[in-house]
């Protein structure tokens, strides 16, 4: 059966389906990778100004959607959203837990910005119990990613701290992988870039730098453990 269309996949729709009228919703432009250890950022930066993102690009946005009466971007932190308190229906978190270093802020600040009776609909990417776990380990340093926000067990823990209730846990393992296997190959592609990195690593480290090669390398792994199910997509729904 495609992905598309397996039981989890469903459920994800239907959860997004029961948003409401107004919605919060905060992203990430790729993986975030960079080629640099982890160091404190901006809250802009940690916003979504990384890979040359100006600073105007959000009101550059807002002025060239088509729906300017109900759309509208904005720079900031999900540990300090821009936003007054019960704003919103529906907040929807999607590829970004992955930069985040303060947990229980994040979610303190999801909660906040909740209108009575809102939904929060949160997805990232997990770490499994599949070995070995150095594995996976590496990969989130290569990225820079916070080292706690691929743990179900902390996520979980900051979500209950900040007062929120999961209502919804949908695991959605190795599916959107799938899918991405099937409409575009990624999969496959990823793999042969791997293999051909790892074939000759002295000359592409040579001619890009170490780091660069390190992050090169590691996005091809993010794709492959997602399929080999290293790691898998999680869905929560909150209220």
């Amino acid at each position: 059966m495609p992905a598309s269309r397996n039981g989890s996949w469903r459920r994800w729709t239907r959860a997004w389906r029961r948003a409401g009228r107004s919605c919060c919703t905060s992203w990430s432009r790729g993986s975030g990778c960079r080629p640099a250890p982890a160091s404190p950022t901006s809250a802009a930066a940690r916003a979504g100004t990384r890979s040359g993102w100006p600073s105007a690009s959000a009101s550059r946005w807002s002025a060239s959607t088509p729906l300017p009466d109900r759309v509208r971007f904005t720079l900031g932190a999900v540990e300090a959203l821009p936003a007054p308190d019960a704003a919103f229906d529906l907040v929807w978190f999607r590829d970004a837990l992955e930069h985040v270093e303060r947990l229980d802020r994040a979610f303190a600040e999801i909660r906040r910005v909740l209108r009575p009776g809102g939904r929060a609909l949160v997805y990232s990417l997990f770490a499994t119990r599949l070995p070995p776990p150095e594995d996976v380990e590496w990969l989130w340093r290569t990225f820079a990613n916070a080292p706690t926000a691929h743990h179900g067990a902390a996520v979980e823990a900051a979500i209950a701290g900040a007062g929120l209730r999961i209502d919804e846990r949908i695991d959605l393992g190795s599916e959107w992988g799938e899918l991405a296997e099937e409409r575009a190959a990624q999969g496959t592609r990823r793999l042969l870039h791997a293999a051909r990195l790892l074939r000759a690593p002295d000359r592409y480290a040579e001619r890009f730098g170490r780091a660069a090669y390190d992050v090169m390398l590691a996005d091809c792994y993010w794709h492959v453990y997602r399929m080999l199910g290293k790691t898998g997509g999680r869905v929560y729904l909150l209220s």
